[in-house]
């Protein structure tokens, strides 16, 4: 006996949505994170005005560097052309020269300054509906005939009366270093042979450069090398013995610490 069938096929993949509350939820939400067309207004075009004047230092030295600066508008017209000139002539970028014009601020740098970059400075702007510019004039001094003397005498006696006060203010603090105190005094150690020590104690004054720290072993002084060596820092005295060689079983040290003021004597 044969049997036959007959299928009908179906989508293999099923798009359906299990929750259809939730779909709408989701585009319920995405409409409402659409942004909204930012629109710009756009601002008449005009003829260049100066808001500030062109400005800076006009009387300098030989070898200083000039700084002068403006505003003008308007800001954002790309038509805007901003030119310098030096006496009646284009003033082009060099190392010396460096210009800048940024959304309204135009500015001029002269370094390392000559006599001659002595004359008139302008600074013209340029759109398609008209120009404006702002002059300043510039003084350069040869070396030696600029005028240092101070503008206010009693000023810069004043000044001086103060600086001796301070000086002799500082003197008296140099002056009041005491004689040397210990205030944690060296500490006795028990140790085998090939172990290391660490001998430390705390004293006054701090800063006193005049101070000076001696180590004795058993009454002789002590000659740090390979086998020892101290230093100091801030309050601290340390000696560092790495390797300990006992040739008897009792060793006294102590330190010797020296002043311009006085003289301390204290160990273990």
């Amino acid at each position: 006996m044969l049997i036959s069938f007959l299928l009908a096929a179906r989508k293999g993949l099923l798009l359906d949505s299990q929750h259809p509350e939730g779909w709408e939820k989701m585009r319920e939400l995405e409409s409402r994170r659409r942004v909204a067309r930012l629109e710009v207004e756009e601002v008449a075009a005009t003829a260049p005005r100066f808001l500030t004047q062109f400005q800076g230092v006009t009387t300098l030295a030989e070898g200083q560097a000039a700084h002068f600066e403006a505003q003008v508008e308007p800001l954002h017209d790309p038509q805007l052309g901003v030119e310098f000139l030096h006496n009646g002539r284009l003033l082009q970028q060099a190392s010396r020269i460096h210009t800048v014009c940024d959304f309204g601020h135009v500015a001029l740098d002269i370094g390392q300054l000559v006599a001659a970059d002595a004359g008139e400075y302008v600074c013209r702007a340029v759109n398609a509906l008209g120009e404006a510019s702002s002059a300043i004039r510039l003084n350069v001094a040869a070396r030696g005939t600029l005028d240092t003397s101070s503008q206010r005498p009693e000023g810069l006696d004043k000044i001086k009366q103060l600086e001796a006060k301070s000086g002799s203010a500082r003197v008296e603090e140099v002056a009041t270093f005491q004689k040397p105190v210990v205030t944690a005094a060296l500490q006795n150690l028990v140790l085998a042979e090939n172990q290391s020590a660490h001998l430390a104690a705390r004293l006054i004054p701090v800063g006193d450069p005049s101070l000076r720290v001696d180590w004795f072993k058993d009454g002789k002084l002590l000659e740090t090398g390979m086998h020892s060596f101290s230093y100091t820092t801030g309050t601290c005295v340390i000696l560092v013995l790495p390797v300990l060689r006992f040739k008897s079983p009792v060793t006294v040290y102590h330190t010797l610490t020296h002043t311009n003021i006085g003289t301390f004597v204290f160990g273990r």
